[in-house]
Protein backbone atom coordinates (compact mmCIF):
# COMPACT_ATOMS: atom_id res chain seq x y z
CA UNK A 1 0.00 0.00 0.00
CA UNK A 2 1.56 3.43 -0.80
CA UNK A 3 2.05 5.19 2.56
CA UNK A 4 2.32 8.83 3.24
CA UNK A 5 3.40 9.03 6.67
CA UNK A 6 3.04 12.96 7.85
CA UNK A 7 4.46 14.44 11.32
CA UNK A 8 2.27 17.79 12.03
CA UNK A 9 4.10 18.95 14.69
CA UNK A 10 6.13 22.36 13.15
CA UNK A 11 4.11 24.69 11.37
CA UNK A 12 4.86 25.58 7.41
CA UNK A 13 4.48 23.85 4.63
CA UNK A 14 5.10 20.04 4.40
CA UNK A 15 8.09 18.73 2.99
CA UNK A 16 8.20 15.49 1.81
CA UNK A 17 11.04 12.91 1.73
CA UNK A 18 11.55 9.06 0.26
CA UNK A 19 14.48 8.05 2.70
CA UNK A 20 15.66 9.15 5.75
CA UNK A 21 18.76 8.70 7.53
CA UNK A 22 18.22 5.00 10.03
CA UNK A 23 16.54 6.39 13.36
CA UNK A 24 14.83 4.52 16.31
CA UNK A 25 11.83 6.24 15.96
CA UNK A 26 8.53 6.80 13.79
CA UNK A 27 10.48 8.24 10.20
CA UNK A 28 12.24 4.56 10.04
CA UNK A 29 8.62 3.30 8.92
CA UNK A 30 10.04 5.10 5.21
CA UNK A 31 13.29 2.84 5.36
CA UNK A 32 10.71 -0.56 6.61
CA UNK A 33 7.75 -0.24 4.15
CA UNK A 34 8.59 -0.89 0.63
CA UNK A 35 6.21 2.41 -1.27
CA UNK A 36 6.61 5.13 1.43
CA UNK A 37 6.78 8.93 1.74
CA UNK A 38 7.14 11.06 4.95
CA UNK A 39 5.90 14.36 5.39
CA UNK A 40 7.09 17.07 8.64
CA UNK A 41 4.48 20.29 8.27
CA UNK A 42 1.25 21.32 8.72
CA UNK A 43 -0.10 22.98 5.69
CA UNK A 44 -0.41 21.26 2.22
CA UNK A 45 0.85 23.63 -0.20
CA UNK A 46 -0.44 23.68 -4.24
CA UNK A 47 2.53 21.83 -5.31
CA UNK A 48 1.71 19.07 -2.24
CA UNK A 49 -1.14 17.12 -3.97
CA UNK A 50 0.87 16.21 -7.06
CA UNK A 51 3.57 14.26 -5.00
CA UNK A 52 0.66 12.98 -2.60
CA UNK A 53 -1.98 12.24 -5.61
CA UNK A 54 -0.86 8.07 -6.08
CA UNK A 55 -1.27 7.56 -2.00
CA UNK A 56 -3.80 5.03 -0.64
CA UNK A 57 -2.98 5.66 2.59
CA UNK A 58 -2.00 8.42 5.24
CA UNK A 59 -0.71 8.07 8.57
CA UNK A 60 -1.20 11.48 10.36
CA UNK A 61 0.87 11.61 14.23
CA UNK A 62 -1.10 13.18 17.03
CA UNK A 63 -0.45 16.81 18.29
CA UNK A 64 -1.58 19.96 17.91
CA UNK A 65 -2.07 20.32 14.04
CA UNK A 66 -3.04 17.08 13.58
CA UNK A 67 -6.73 17.21 13.07
CA UNK A 68 -5.80 20.33 10.73
CA UNK A 69 -4.24 18.21 8.81
CA UNK A 70 -6.56 15.40 8.80
CA UNK A 71 -9.39 17.79 7.77
CA UNK A 72 -7.13 19.05 4.75
CA UNK A 73 -6.49 15.34 3.35
CA UNK A 74 -9.91 14.55 3.19
CA UNK A 75 -10.72 17.34 1.31
CA UNK A 76 -8.24 17.06 -1.21
CA UNK A 77 -7.99 13.25 -1.43
CA UNK A 78 -11.23 12.24 -0.62
CA UNK A 79 -12.01 8.10 0.11
CA UNK A 80 -8.22 7.72 1.00
CA UNK A 81 -8.23 6.49 4.45
CA UNK A 82 -6.10 8.60 7.36
CA UNK A 83 -4.59 6.83 10.38
CA UNK A 84 -3.67 8.40 13.29
CA UNK A 85 -0.37 7.40 14.45
CA UNK A 86 -0.04 7.35 18.22
CA UNK A 87 4.04 7.42 18.50
CA UNK A 88 4.21 8.51 22.42
CA UNK A 89 2.21 7.09 25.36
CA UNK A 90 -0.49 8.12 27.12
CA UNK A 91 0.41 11.09 28.32
CA UNK A 92 -1.01 14.29 26.77
CA UNK A 93 0.62 16.94 28.32
CA UNK A 94 2.76 16.95 25.14
CA UNK A 95 5.07 19.39 23.66
CA UNK A 96 3.98 18.89 20.43
CA UNK A 97 0.34 20.39 21.43
CA UNK A 98 2.07 23.89 21.02
CA UNK A 99 0.78 27.27 22.44
CA UNK A 100 -2.65 25.44 22.92
CA UNK A 101 -4.67 25.82 25.95
CA UNK A 102 -6.40 23.21 27.39
CA UNK A 103 -9.87 24.18 26.24
CA UNK A 104 -8.36 23.81 23.14
CA UNK A 105 -6.20 21.00 23.24
CA UNK A 106 -8.70 18.44 24.29
CA UNK A 107 -11.77 18.57 21.68
CA UNK A 108 -8.58 18.60 19.20
CA UNK A 109 -6.88 15.75 20.13
CA UNK A 110 -10.60 14.11 20.83
CA UNK A 111 -11.89 14.61 17.44
CA UNK A 112 -8.74 13.58 15.88
CA UNK A 113 -8.95 10.12 17.28
CA UNK A 114 -12.28 9.22 16.73
CA UNK A 115 -12.81 10.32 13.61
CA UNK A 116 -9.49 8.68 12.22
CA UNK A 117 -10.13 5.49 10.02
CA UNK A 118 -8.41 4.02 12.44
CA UNK A 119 -5.16 3.74 15.32
CA UNK A 120 -2.14 2.16 14.91
CA UNK A 121 -0.34 2.27 17.73
CA UNK A 122 3.83 2.39 18.21
CA UNK A 123 3.32 0.90 21.93
CA UNK A 124 1.09 -2.30 23.39
CA UNK A 125 0.66 -0.79 26.78
CA UNK A 126 -1.48 2.15 25.27
CA UNK A 127 -4.05 -0.44 23.07
CA UNK A 128 -6.58 -0.14 25.89
CA UNK A 129 -6.24 4.03 26.52
CA UNK A 130 -6.50 4.39 22.84
CA UNK A 131 -9.60 2.12 22.39
CA UNK A 132 -11.81 4.61 24.12
CA UNK A 133 -11.77 6.87 21.71
CA UNK A 134 -11.62 4.54 18.80
CA UNK A 135 -12.67 0.76 18.43
CA UNK A 136 -10.00 0.28 15.23
CA UNK A 137 -6.40 0.07 17.11
CA UNK A 138 -3.78 -1.85 15.60
CA UNK A 139 -0.62 -2.37 17.28
CA UNK A 140 2.31 -1.76 14.67
CA UNK A 141 5.47 -1.54 17.14
CA UNK A 142 8.39 1.16 16.41
CA UNK A 143 10.32 -0.54 13.83
CA UNK A 144 14.32 -0.90 14.68
CA UNK A 145 17.21 -0.23 12.89
CA UNK A 146 19.16 -3.15 12.38
CA UNK A 147 22.64 -1.09 11.02
CA UNK A 148 22.55 -0.22 15.01
CA UNK A 149 23.65 -4.19 15.67
CA UNK A 150 27.37 -3.04 14.71
CA UNK A 151 27.59 -0.74 17.49
CA UNK A 152 27.93 -3.17 20.17
CA UNK A 153 31.22 -4.23 21.18
CA UNK A 154 32.54 -7.84 22.89
CA UNK A 155 32.58 -8.57 26.47
CA UNK A 156 36.14 -8.21 27.00
CA UNK A 157 35.53 -4.52 26.03
CA UNK A 158 33.27 -3.82 28.46
CA UNK A 159 33.57 -1.98 31.73
CA UNK A 160 32.23 -4.31 34.92
CA UNK A 161 31.74 -1.79 37.18
CA UNK A 162 29.76 0.80 34.69
CA UNK A 163 25.92 0.64 35.34
CA UNK A 164 23.87 2.53 32.41
CA UNK A 165 21.02 4.29 34.41
CA UNK A 166 18.03 5.93 32.07
CA UNK A 167 15.09 7.80 33.58
CA UNK A 168 12.56 9.90 32.26
CA UNK A 169 12.60 12.41 35.19
CA UNK A 170 16.01 13.85 36.33
CA UNK A 171 15.21 14.58 39.68
CA UNK A 172 12.81 12.05 40.48
CA UNK A 173 12.22 8.91 42.98
CA UNK A 174 13.59 6.46 39.87
CA UNK A 175 16.68 8.52 39.77
CA UNK A 176 17.25 8.67 43.47
CA UNK A 177 16.78 4.77 43.67
CA UNK A 178 18.95 4.29 40.60
CA UNK A 179 22.15 5.79 42.23
CA UNK A 180 21.70 4.46 45.81
CA UNK A 181 21.22 1.55 44.05
CA UNK A 182 24.66 1.70 42.10
CA UNK A 183 26.16 2.96 45.03
CA UNK A 184 25.49 -0.05 47.55
CA UNK A 185 26.66 -2.55 44.32
CA UNK A 186 29.92 -0.62 44.35
CA UNK A 187 29.11 0.73 40.49
CA UNK A 188 29.98 3.82 38.67
CA UNK A 189 26.92 4.86 36.20
CA UNK A 190 26.62 6.33 33.09
CA UNK A 191 24.06 9.28 32.76
CA UNK A 192 21.95 9.74 29.37
CA UNK A 193 19.96 13.31 28.69
CA UNK A 194 21.38 15.19 31.49
CA UNK A 195 21.82 18.13 29.91
CA UNK A 196 21.60 20.88 32.87
CA UNK A 197 23.97 18.31 35.20
CA UNK A 198 21.05 17.90 37.58
CA UNK A 199 21.78 13.84 37.84
CA UNK A 200 25.54 14.27 37.73
CA UNK A 201 24.82 16.37 41.36
CA UNK A 202 23.04 13.85 42.35
CA UNK A 203 25.30 11.02 42.26
CA UNK A 204 27.87 13.53 43.38
CA UNK A 205 25.63 14.46 46.67
CA UNK A 206 25.46 10.69 47.23
CA UNK A 207 29.64 9.80 46.80
CA UNK A 208 28.88 7.97 43.06
CA UNK A 209 31.42 8.03 40.63
CA UNK A 210 29.88 8.93 37.55
CA UNK A 211 30.26 9.54 33.36
CA UNK A 212 27.63 12.16 31.91
CA UNK A 213 26.51 11.79 27.93
CA UNK A 214 27.37 14.40 25.78
CA UNK A 215 24.66 16.44 25.51
CA UNK A 216 22.74 16.72 21.78
CA UNK A 217 24.46 13.50 20.51
CA UNK A 218 22.67 11.82 17.60
CA UNK A 219 21.41 8.22 18.06
CA UNK A 220 24.97 6.77 16.63
CA UNK A 221 27.11 8.73 18.73
CA UNK A 222 25.23 7.62 21.63
CA UNK A 223 25.11 4.59 20.96
CA UNK A 224 28.50 4.31 20.33
CA UNK A 225 29.39 6.37 23.63
CA UNK A 226 27.06 3.84 25.89
CA UNK A 227 28.36 0.65 24.47
CA UNK A 228 30.74 -0.24 26.97
CA UNK A 229 28.16 -0.26 30.26
CA UNK A 230 27.96 -3.74 31.60
CA UNK A 231 24.20 -3.35 32.42
CA UNK A 232 21.23 -1.12 32.74
CA UNK A 233 18.59 -0.09 34.55
CA UNK A 234 15.31 1.95 33.28
CA UNK A 235 13.25 3.00 36.39
CA UNK A 236 10.49 4.23 34.11
CA UNK A 237 8.02 6.88 36.80
CA UNK A 238 5.41 7.76 33.87
CA UNK A 239 5.52 5.67 31.06
CA UNK A 240 7.52 5.42 27.70
CA UNK A 241 7.99 3.60 24.40
CA UNK A 242 10.78 1.80 25.21
CA UNK A 243 13.74 2.90 23.21
CA UNK A 244 16.50 3.03 25.94
CA UNK A 245 15.33 -0.64 26.36
CA UNK A 246 15.67 -1.93 22.88
CA UNK A 247 19.05 0.45 22.35
CA UNK A 248 20.54 -1.83 25.61
CA UNK A 249 19.16 -5.10 23.72
CA UNK A 250 20.83 -3.80 20.63
CA UNK A 251 24.09 -2.90 22.30
CA UNK A 252 23.77 -6.55 24.09
CA UNK A 253 23.23 -4.82 27.21
CA UNK A 254 21.23 -6.37 29.57
CA UNK A 255 18.28 -4.26 31.08
CA UNK A 256 16.19 -4.44 34.20
CA UNK A 257 13.19 -1.98 33.70
CA UNK A 258 9.74 -1.64 35.19
CA UNK A 259 6.77 -2.36 33.40
CA UNK A 260 5.87 1.30 32.69
CA UNK A 261 7.87 1.02 30.10
CA UNK A 262 6.79 -0.53 26.56
CA UNK A 263 9.19 -2.97 26.07
CA UNK A 264 8.04 -6.34 25.97
CA UNK A 265 11.32 -7.72 25.92
CA UNK A 266 11.72 -10.76 28.46
CA UNK A 267 12.45 -11.21 32.33
CA UNK A 268 13.56 -9.13 34.43
CA UNK A 269 10.62 -6.68 34.68
CA UNK A 270 10.16 -4.92 37.66
CA UNK A 271 8.03 -3.66 40.27
CA UNK A 272 7.08 -0.21 39.06
CA UNK A 273 6.80 0.91 42.86
CA UNK A 274 10.39 0.48 42.92
CA UNK A 275 11.20 -2.47 46.07
CA UNK A 276 15.17 -1.27 46.25
CA UNK A 277 16.18 -4.58 47.75
CA UNK A 278 14.31 -6.60 45.09
CA UNK A 279 15.89 -4.27 42.65
CA UNK A 280 19.13 -4.17 44.44
CA UNK A 281 19.04 -8.42 44.34
CA UNK A 282 17.86 -8.65 40.47
CA UNK A 283 20.53 -6.57 39.14
CA UNK A 284 23.37 -8.13 41.47
CA UNK A 285 22.16 -12.01 39.96
CA UNK A 286 22.41 -10.45 36.41
CA UNK A 287 26.00 -9.12 36.35
CA UNK A 288 26.99 -12.44 38.72
CA UNK A 289 25.02 -15.27 37.06
CA UNK A 290 22.95 -15.00 34.03
CA UNK A 291 24.39 -11.61 32.18
CA UNK A 292 24.87 -13.15 28.49
CA UNK A 293 21.65 -15.26 29.10
CA UNK A 294 19.59 -12.21 29.75
CA UNK A 295 21.37 -10.45 27.17
CA UNK A 296 20.85 -13.15 24.09
CA UNK A 297 16.98 -13.31 25.19
CA UNK A 298 16.38 -9.66 25.52
CA UNK A 299 18.08 -9.74 21.45
CA UNK A 300 16.02 -12.64 20.37
CA UNK A 301 12.68 -10.66 20.90
CA UNK A 302 14.35 -7.01 19.78
CA UNK A 303 14.09 -9.15 16.74
CA UNK A 304 10.41 -8.84 16.12
CA UNK A 305 11.26 -5.03 15.49
CA UNK A 306 13.51 -5.55 12.43
CA UNK A 307 12.03 -5.28 9.27
CA UNK A 308 10.39 -8.11 8.26
CA UNK A 309 8.29 -8.05 11.23
CA UNK A 310 7.56 -4.83 11.61
CA UNK A 311 6.81 -4.27 8.15
CA UNK A 312 4.46 -7.74 8.46
CA UNK A 313 2.97 -5.46 11.41
CA UNK A 314 2.14 -2.81 8.98
CA UNK A 315 0.63 -4.32 6.70
CA UNK A 316 -2.25 -6.62 8.73
CA UNK A 317 -2.99 -3.08 10.55
CA UNK A 318 -3.67 -1.73 7.49
CA UNK A 319 -6.30 -4.72 6.55
CA UNK A 320 -8.32 -3.50 9.35
CA UNK A 321 -9.42 -1.12 6.96
CA UNK A 322 -10.86 -2.88 3.85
Amino acid sequence: MKTAIICPHQPGPIMLFERHAPVHSWPQWVNVLPDCIIGFGSEITSETPVRLSDRELFVVIGGAQALHVMQQLRTLFPGVPVVALQDGNTAWGSPYMGALSWHDQYPKLVEFYQTADAIFSATGNAMEFYGLLNPRVSYIGLPYPEEYLDYALPDDEREDDLLLLGCRHPMGADLVIGVQIAKRLGMRVMLPGDPAGQTKALCDTFGVESERVEPGLDQVSWLKRVAKCKAALYLDGMGSVGRFVRDCAALRIPCLYNSRADAPLPLRQINPDYHVVSVEYLLGDVLENEWGSLADRQFEVLQHSFTAPSRARFEEACSCLS
